[in-house]
């Protein structure tokens, strides 16, 4: 362990040095919005929702709260329409989400996702994946229209899409905050709202890449929803709903932020072991050539050559079969070309 971090402070003391000595054309900006102050309206009367309510869903006209152990079905001013008792096996902590016929819930602390009907009566349980940690720490759930999507907290947070008809995963993608538990859907974009600091974020869940972001002073915000106009969230320590208004545009004098057309983004991990995964997105169809090289400057693998669509891609590099060492990873797509440096450490 000590000689493992010995030579990853070395290999880092490194890395400027040997990428500066590359011959490939680099520095290619990335620049993201600048956060914000999104205005947030607490709603008319003050709800302090019974056993501390954590999930919050829109199911097109009221709120769905989950309690500990009991639904709640309200009014946007706090009116409760309607509510019943959970089994005690899906009783606790946990998000809900709405699929425009169904409810579904997960726990805290336990992979399980859970569909329900509108009366409490449990008709599917399907294991949740997991990235293997001891305390899967399964919280926020969101639907698209067609799949689940649900958020593994940890180091990174790990965001899973879900088929609603078997449980299963369909895909997953890194987040590179540590405490997102509330996401929604809204106009398009995967939204999270994370614990501390308290932000609002807009992702491009493709890539990892934060489109914007916002600050929200709510005490503990779990439970995120979206209601065509408004988000709605629970402060967990305040045991209150907020309705908060939209992100506004990010904007640079008169002229909008908006995402790079072009991006290789950084591998994640960094350093890693055995495997990492690029992402990088183009604007047209094109031809796509992405290839790995070692620190001399040698072509050892390539990773991508074929014509891809526009948009979003994702590349798991597999470095089972490569020595320890610094990598740099170069991408050409017509007139773009970036190269990035990662570590493999062994």
């Amino acid at each position: 362990m000590i000689f493992k971090k010995f030579l990853l402070i070395f290999l880092s003391s490194m890395l400027n040095f040997l990428y500066a000595q590359t011959i490939f054309k680099a520095g290619y900006p990335e620049n993201f919005p600048e956060n914000k102050i999104s205005q947030i309206t607490l709603l008319d009367t003050i709800i302090s929702f019974p056993a501390h309510g954590a999930g919050i869903a829109w199911d097109g006209h009221n709120l769905w709260e989950r309690g500990l152990n009991a639904m709640y079905k309200m009014t946007t001013s706090g009116k409760i329409l309607k509510s019943f008792s959970l089994p005690d096996s899906i009783s606790g902590l946990g998000s809900v989400e709405w699929d425009g016929q169904y409810l579904w819930l997960c726990h805290e602390q336990e992979a399980k996702l859970t569909k329900i009907d509108t009366m409490g009566n449990v008709l599917e349980r399907y294991n949740l994946p997991s990235s293997g940690i001891l305390d899967p720490n399964g919280w926020g759930l969101a639907w698209d229209g067609q799949y689940l999507w649900h958020s593994e907290y940890g180091d990174s947070v790990i965001i899973y899409k879900l088929d609603p008809v078997t449980g299963a995963e369909v895909s997953r993608y890194i987040l590179h905050y540590e405490l997102i538990l509330g996401i929604t859907w809204a106009n398009g974009y995967l939204y999270g709202i994370n614990i501390n600091p308290t932000y609002l974020y807009k992702f491009d869940i493709e890539t990892g890449i934060t489109l914007d972001s916002s600050y929200v002073n709510i005490d503990h915000p779990l439970g995120l929803t979206w209601d065509g106009a408004n988000f709605w969230n629970i402060g967990y320590n305040d045991g209150r709903i907020f309705k908060i208004e939209p992100l506004a545009t990010a904007t640079t004098g008169d002229k909008p932020i908006l995402p790079e057309k072009y991006m290789l983004k950084q591998n994640y991990p960094n350093p890693f072991n055995p495997s990492t995964v690029i992402n990088f997105r183009i604007e047209n169809t094109e031809q796509v050539l992405l290839e790995l090289y070692n620190s001399a400057g040698q072509k050892v693998r390539t990773l991508v050559n074929r014509s891809l669509s526009a948009g979003n891609h994702q590349v798991i590099v597999d470095g089972s079969g490569l020595a320890s060492g610094i990598y740099l990873y170069r991408i050409e797509a017509g007139e773009f070309n970036a190269v990035k440096k990662m570590i493999l450490l062994k």
